[in-house]
């Protein structure tokens, strides 16, 4: 089955968008140390969002997936958003339309400053850049295999 959504993305757009969920999906469970508590940490989207977003050159947004804090990376022409690390889905990455108003991803991904997005995750901490250092390493590595 071929979805309607298809005819509205680009070749550019669905083989970014499957190169990034190839990826993801082979994506081992990573161990990313403690924190300065010695608390394990967990892989966020926050992280997950970043990486990609470095790793394919694209931009990520900080924001609210339905009123849950959330991060998500666009295309380059800002059309569609791909969510590396769906809320509370299992499954994913997804591509989803954002060309028009209309589009369900204008009432589910609401951008916002990364202030808002979480109150008990420091995005500036050192453990949060080693995690997301970390996982681009992963990823690159994972993406240049798969080429």
């Amino acid at each position: 089955m071929t979805p309607y959504v298809s005819r509205f993305v680009s070749e550019d757009n669905l083989k970014l968008f499957y190169a990034i969920k190839k990826v993801i999906n082979d994506l081992p469970d990573v161990d990313l140390g403690s924190d300065n508590s010695g608390k394990s940490i967990v892989l966020s989207c926050h992280m997950l969002a970043r990486a990609v977003a470095k790793v394919w050159n694209l931009q990520y947004e900080d924001g609210l997936f339905s009123g849950f804090s959330h991060s998500w990376v666009k295309t380059p022409d800002e059309k569609f958003v791909i969510d590396c690390y769906p809320v509370g889905i299992i499954g994913g990455p997804i591509l989803v339309d954002a060309s028009n108003f209309l589009s369900p991803a204008n009432f589910l991904y609401n951008p916002t400053s990364s202030e808002k997005v979480t109150k008990d995750l420091d995005f500036e901490s050192v453990e949060f850049k080693k995690s997301v250092l970390m996982l681009e390493k992963i990823i690159g590595d994972i993406s240049r295999e798969t080429h």
